[in-house]
C-alpha cells in the first residue's frame, strides 16, 4: 500500500512540475510572438511613411 501512495505522490509531482514548466514555456512563445508582431508593425509603418514621403500632390489645373 505505501509503494502504491509512493507511486501516485510522484505521479501527482511530475504533473505539477509539467503543468508549471509548460505555463513558462507557453509565456516564453508568447513574449516572442508579440516580440516579432511589433517588429513586423514597426515595419509596416516604416513602409507606409515612406510610400507616404514619396508620392506626388496631384497638380490642380484650371
Amino acid at each position: 500500500m505505501t509503494e502504491l501512495l509512493t507511486y501516485a505522490n510522484s505521479i501527482a509531482i511530475l504533473l505539477i512540475l509539467v503543468a508549471g514548466g509548460w505555463v513558462k514555456v507557453r509565456d516564453y512563445f508568447k513574449a516572442k510572438a508579440e516580440e516579432k508582431s511589433k517588429l513586423i508593425e514597426a515595419e509596416v509603418q516604416k513602409r507606409l511613411a515612406e510610400q507616404k514621403a514619396n508620392t506626388v500632390a496631384p497638380v490642380v489645373t484650371q
